[in-house]
């Protein structure tokens, strides 16, 4: 573990024995996965994530998941070696799909293990959900069960440890799941499928998905609100369908480090439309606890009656070490709706900004929970705009204006010596795959593909060579 820390807001359930905690400390989102299995052998394991960094998550987040007798060196050559090895032993699978055109322009390393990386292309959508699917066995005699979560974190050092972050556990077992949860899970399992570019029946999704076909509803289980990958609802659809019953008037906190980036955006409105009477939006501050937001948009909020910029209240602010060294990121992704005998806090993906709210790839859980303010109005002057360059919200860069190249989907088969390989493009290319020691040591050159899988008619040698001696 590192000095460092991620908090997380992460009210949990657990069924059937429904139990509630909500909680917002300094506590790492590792350490909530640990939490969750509680000991329990993982059998297999599938991650969604926006940005993905292959090198923390081999080294911190796969070992979280192997058998509890394996034992690492602090050494990180050391132990990515016997990380590797321990995961050939143990035969888990593990499926990662991460957003493909983020990871062409911000990926600092590639991926060195073997388990299945699914690079998901949308388009100029985001593909931006934060999801767990961990199938884990429950001893002799008991069956197994599915631990889900969503979040705001992604698959990195910042989103696992650093950042102020928010989570959401759900657990179901055979017999225990509520029949539509089931269902949406059988359908974004299906979505997640068809993003794989070579279709395995031994791989995570696979196994999870043959979990779930066995599964059979409890008509007594308690609803699980659950905003998918394959939702076809818009989110503020998705949210109405529950908050509309809170009783008048109802406030709205909204947590989210992205935001209309110019003062004539009004998505506020938008939740007003809902039955909303008075909006809180949490200002995300730099370091020097400027604020990290347009000037124009600063201004323009300030104006409106019934929205506001709002801090964290303190009961929230000093668990999370707001204001104190060193300082953590503002990432989570909070709506919580304030009704005058209960609440519902949508927690997950989904920022406060157009595309997020109404084209990206997105998830979360709404859950029910007690009407509680997490924000309040600042009554002194607005601080001053942080002079840091303002970070493009997820969605909002142009693929085309990037000029990324298609989509190029390989993979090597070690036990039929196969190398197949496909392009996400109308018109063939040749492609050329160069060993770690760069241009001088080409192991395929000169390779014809198209937007069909096909294999590699040529030897293979020289390709085997670079693959067991690094990468490619």
């Amino acid at each position: 573990m590192t000095g460092t820390t991620t908090t997380s807001w992460a009210p949990i359930f657990a069924l059937p024995k429904r139990i509630w905690r909500s909680v917002m400390d300094n506590a790492q989102i590792s350490q909530y996965l640990e939490e969750r299995l509680g000991g329990r052998p993982v059998k297999a394991a599938v991650f969604t994530t926006y940005t993905f960094d292959p090198a923390f998550f081999e080294l911190e987040v796969v070992p979280l998941l192997l058998p509890e007798n394996s034992s690492f060196s602090i050494d990180e050559r050391v132990k990515q070696f016997q990380v590797r090895e321990s995961l050939r032993e143990a035969e888990l699978p593990i499926d990662v799909f991460y957003d493909q055109n983020i990871f062409r322009i911000q990926g600092e390393s590639s991926p060195g293990m073997e388990y299945g990386c699914h690079g998901v292309s949308e388009g100029n959508r985001a593909f931006h959900p934060k999801l767990s699917f961990l199938l884990v066995g429950n001893g002799a005699g008991e069956s197994d069960s599915l631990l889900i979560s969503a979040g705001s974190n992604n698959l990195t050092k910042a989103g696992w440890w650093d950042n102020i972050e928010c989570q959401h556990w759900e657990e179901i077992g055979q017999r225990d799941g509520h029949g539509e949860f089931l269902q949406v899970l059988k359908q974004d399992l299906e979505y997640l499928q068809g993003k794989q570019i070579v279709q395995s029946g031994d791989g995570a999704v696979s196994e999870i998905q043959r979990f779930l076909a066995n599964c059979v509803a409890d008509p007594e289980a308690p609803p699980v609100h659950y905003f998918g990958l394959s939702s076809t609802t818009r989110f503020l659809d998705f949210l109405s369908a529950e908050t509309s019953q809170l009783k008048k008037p109802v406030e709205l906190e909204i947590i989210s480090p992205f935001f209309a980036d110019d003062s004539r955006n009004n998505l506020h409105e938008a939740f007003q439309d809902l039955g909303v009477s008075n909006v809180r939006l949490l200002l995300p501050r730099d370091d020097k606890q400027e604020a990290l937001c347009n000037i124009d948009y600063l201004a323009h909020i300030d104006r409106l009656e019934n929205v506001s910029w709002s801090d964290w209240v303190k009961t929230t602010s000093d668990p999370l070490g707001v204001g104190k060294e060193p300082h953590r990121e503002l990432h989570a992704k909070i709506f919580n709706f304030i009704g005058a005998d209960r609440a519902f806090t949508f927690v997950g993906s989904v920022n406060f900004t157009y595309k997020a709210l109404n084209e990206n790839v997105e998830a979360g859980f709404l859950v029910a929970t007690d009407p509680e303010s997490l924000l309040e109005t600042i009554s002194d002057d607005l601080p001053e705009v942080s002079q840091r360059s303002l970070e493009p919200a997820p969605g909002e860069i142009d693929v085309e204006e990037q000029g990324i190249m298609p989509q190029i989907s390989l993979t090597f088969d070690w036990l039929t010596k196969t190398l197949s390989g496909r392009v996400d493009s109308e018109s063939p290319i040749e492609i050329d795959l160069i060993g770690p020691d760069g241009a001088d040591s080409t192991a395929v050159k000169g390779w014809p593909l198209g937007n069909f899988l096909s294999d590699y008619t040529g030897d293979t040698e020289a390709l085997e060579k670079a693959l067991a001696n690094g990468s490619l």
